[in-house]
């Protein structure tokens, strides 16, 4: 991709970005109790601690929302190619998902290493927080309790698989956070507007380092439209219904350079009409 010069400061979040990108407001909805994890745990007390940012409150790590939306990805465009796994075989939509969140050289070939140089992420994700104005209310120290609030300690046991009882000596306590809240984040991607006609790479039209032309923008913005609506769950024991979550798109907000004098300008756009998946 080519840097154009000039830069826009984002009202979503972002730093500044090229002119040439693509801005997008995510909204996470989170429809039951999360838990996006350190790891760690406090000894004597909680087995295992959710992520906080720098207001104490729960949030979702950028790397761990673009894991899960490129898997979501993945099975769209297996869906598209027509194939029966979501790692291959590559397809030109199989392409678009590597050029959006970058090439996996070593899982390419039945897990062999391949030696190739991986093409890194046209898409940057951000982490998913609570929106600015609600966790600016509750940064106060009088607001610390309602701040708490946000998570809770759950028990848990392990089941005895061969008794399905409760193993003795299993009981452990994990943080979790409550459901309810709509996370905010911002994506960028890059080289959205420097539009190179007829440019190809691995099988998708309209993909080429020096950025997107008419066709490409459409395929991109369908595919991570189809893998948004795909998004069930983020986080740890999410297949045992945590984390169960819906991922929107809210706004999309495309830059054009104007010329020397003028530096940038900011169009809104509206994001492609996609049809209803079934259920």
């Amino acid at each position: 991709m080519t840097s154009p010069n000039g830069t826009i400061r984002s009202t979503t979040g972002t730093p500044d970005v090229p002119a040439s990108h693509l801005v997008l407001a995510l909204t996470l909805h989170m429809d039951s109790d999360w838990h996006c994890g350190t790891g760690l745990g406090i000894p004597g007390g909680i087995d295992k601690l959710v992520n906080t940012d720098h207001d104490g409150l729960p949030f979702v790590p950028g790397k761990t929302l673009t894991g899960v939306w490129r898997d979501a990805c993945e099975l769209a465009a297996a869906a598209l190619d027509g194939s029966t796994s979501s790692t291959g075989p590559a397809g030109g939509w199989h392409a678009w998902v590597e050029f959006l969140f970058g090439s996996q050289p070593v899982l390419s070939v039945a897990g062999s290493p391949t030696g190739d140089k991986p093409r890194p992420a046209a898409l940057s994700v951000r982490p998913a927080r609570y929106p600015a104005a609600l966790a600016a209310a509750l940064r106060s120290d009088e607001q610390r309790r309602l701040r708490d609030a946000t998570t809770f300690v759950r028990p848990g046991v392990k089941i005895d698989p061969s008794t399905g009882r409760a193993a003795d000596k299993f009981l452990r306590f994990e943080q979790m956070a409550r459901c309810g809240v709509q996370l905010t984040a911002s994506a960028t991607l890059a080289g959205w507007s420097a539009p190179h006609p007829g440019g190809e790479d691995s099988g998708g039209e309209g993909l080429d380092d020096d950025g997107l032309d008419d066709d490409g923008r459409r395929a991109a913005a369908a595919l991570l439209l189809l893998g948004a609506r795909l998004v069930e769950s983020i986080g740890g024991k999410r297949r045992r219904g945590a984390g169960r979550c819906r991922l929107e798109i809210t706004q999309v907000e495309p830059t054009a350079r104007t010329g020397r004098a003028g530096h940038t300008a900011r169009a809104r756009a509206t994001a492609p009409t996609l049809p209803t998946l079934p259920t």
